[in-house]
């Protein structure tokens, strides 16, 4: 994993807390029989001895061997059990000498895991603290700044965007007195570089954050930004694939809550207690849910909005108040399997009507309606959060920013998900400014999520810095909105995807000037749609002879902003 890691700077998705988590898991595993063995080793040392080293060697082997995914689950039990036999059959031969190293390499070994472990989450605190304590000082009066990031969450499924299920109550309340954006859009389909996009203000293209590769160090961030100018940072991510630490995104977070630090996670960390969550999955599920769960090779608990807010409360609760803070919240609850609170899956997901709907239909009916009642529940989230700071004093020097990293197909363009094409139903995302005792209103003009770091600073009053990207201020500042740009989307190539999916193909590149959305695929075709028209009516207009001046405007766009893109002297 290291070597992947640091030496092919390939993403694992993992924490970087398994140096300790992992061993300290089989201490914690192990813990259970061995004082067991103790017990019995009063009386029988000999049949303990053995008995312990069979038993624990057998689960160590069958945690090693249950890391080769082609193996049988059979194959894998018998070749631990020999495994196990021969260890066990070599130990009690050479008991003295075996216990002359086991004992004391257990000992060491314990401390070193268990420091291991007190100097990571100890340490981490210390350091945060020291980082805290050496910030320039803030302009005086310096508002916070929370922006919060509805990961997966499309704005055509919401109140507020003319959607007519009660899907975002809470959003619609604070449309009231927020800036409103009809027609924001995401720098990429997925999560790594359109995250990156708003915290750089930069567009994909000219940044190596991709599919397997982190984000480098090459250009300044938002929170380094904030930081100079006296600003606490912390950043809370629900999404443990591609907001953590191992993606390069926590540059310039003075604190980032990423993988969680609880029991369950502990103990899943090591491969014995992901067999034993599988067990009892099986157990749970019977023989068929059983052989789906077995091609899964490891387990994970998903991280909920409930506990990214806790997170977010405890790190407020313990720091000073001397700097104001800049905190994002990242809220996957929306993204699929769409697993909504009971209450909200029997509020929103509709039975089928057998005899006027198809299987197809009903199953696609189903997963809209899961859709829906996920943002309902991010929505709910977003409500309670506004008010926990309203109760606390806080909200009144607050700026609250909501927004999402990219949408969702539901079936659209033959589509589901994310992540594989540049459509505009998964470009089109919400977006809310609430600035104490400022404006209110809607921005119709269409706006880049890359511009979002460049505007951030624009409102905490700071001076210009080495982020690109225009501030939306004269958007609802002046009666007369500057010239519209056009706005661009990309995706690199995606690994191992359908052939089906457009980003199978290769890089894609979208441009948005309205009302046109226009798409460039690597094989030369493109696409044209016009986005005032409902999502799932919007038909390629690309080939009929009146858009043609369009298209190929479009095209020289494009063209242009390759050849800029791979110009070695940019």
């Amino acid at each position: 994993m290291v070597f992947m890691r640091h030496g092919l700077d390939r993403l694992l998705w993992l924490t970087d807390d398994l140096g300790w988590m992992i061993p300290l898991s089989y201490m914690i595993l192990f813990a259970g029989p061995t004082v067991l063995f103790s017990i019995v080793a009063t009386r029988w040392p000999a049949f303990a001895h053995r008995a312990t080293v069979g038993l624990l060697g057998f689960a160590g082997f069958f945690s090693l061997v249950f890391l080769i995914p082609w193996l049988h689950i059979i194959a894998i039990v018998i070749l631990a059990a020999g495994l196990a036999v021969a260890v066990t059959r070599w130990s009690t031969d050479h008991r003295d000498r075996f216990m002359r190293v086991a004992i004391p390499a257990t000992a060491v070994l314990a401390v070193l895991v268990l420091g291991l472990a007190v100097w990571r989450t100890v340490g981490e605190r210390m350091t945060e603290r020291r980082a805290i304590a050496n910030l320039p000082e803030a302009t005086r009066g310096a508002p916070n700044v929370l922006m919060i990031i509805l990961d997966t969450v499309r704005a055509s499924r919401m109140g507020l965007y003319g959607y007519p299920r009660e899907t975002s109550p809470n959003l619609n309340a604070l449309a009231q007195r927020a800036i409103t954006f009809d027609w924001a859009v995401a720098t990429s389909p997925t999560s790594l570089p359109s995250h990156a996009s708003m915290l750089t203000g930069r567009y994909p293209d000219e940044m190596d954050a991709g599919w397997l590769t982190p984000l480098s160090d090459r250009y300044p961030t938002l929170p380094e930004q904030l930081q100079i100018r006296g600003y606490a940072t912390a950043a809370f991510s629900g999404n443990l694939f591609y907001f953590t630490r191992e993606t390069g995104l926590d540059r310039g977070f003075l604190h980032f809550a990423d993988h969680p630090r609880t029991l369950r996670r502990l103990i899943t960390t090591s491969s014995l207690g992901q067999a034993i969550v599988r067990v009892q999955m099986i157990v749970r599920l019977g023989r068929t849910a059983a052989q789906q769960v077995m091609q899964v090779r490891r387990i994970s608990q998903p991280k909920t909005a409930n506990d990214v807010d806790n997170e977010f409360w405890d790190w407020i609760d313990r720091r000073d108040g001397d700097h104001p803070y800049f905190a994002v919240l990242n809220y996957l609850d929306a993204h699929a399997p769409y697993e909504p609170p009971q209450e909200l899956r029997s509020a929103f997901v509709r039975p089928c009507i057998r005899g006027l709907q198809t299987q197809e239909q009903c199953v696609l009916q189903v997963r809209s309606d899961r859709y829906d009642a996920t943002i309902a529940n991010v929505d709910r989230h977003v409500g309670r959060m506004l008010d926990s700071l309203q109760a606390r004093g806080t909200l009144d020097n607050t700026i609250v920013i909501v927004t999402s990293d990219h949408g969702e197909l539901l079936g659209e363009h033959g589509l589901f998900g994310h992540g594989n094409s540049l459509y505009f139903e998964v470009l089109h995302v919400p977006l809310l400014i609430a600035i104490p005792g400022g404006p209110a209103g809607r921005v119709t003009r269409p706006v880049s999520l890359r511009d979002l770091p460049s505007t951030i600073l624009d409102l905490v009053g700071a001076e210009p810095s080495g982020l690109p990207g225009t501030p939306w201020r004269a958007l609802w500042a002046s009666s007369q909105s500057p010239p519209a740009d056009t706005l661009m989307a990309f995706v690199k190539r995606g690994i191992n995807k359908p052939d089906h999916e457009p980003v199978a193909h290769g890089d894609l590149y979208s441009l948005t000037a309205w009302p046109f959305h226009y798409v460039s695929n690597t094989d030369g075709s493109t696409q044209l749609f016009d986005v005032s028209e409902r999502p799932g009516r919007r038909a390629d207009r690309g080939s009929q002879t009146e858009f043609e001046d369009v298209m190929t405007v479009f095209r020289q766009a494009v063209e242009r902003r390759q050849r800029e893109v791979h110009d070695p002297n940019r």
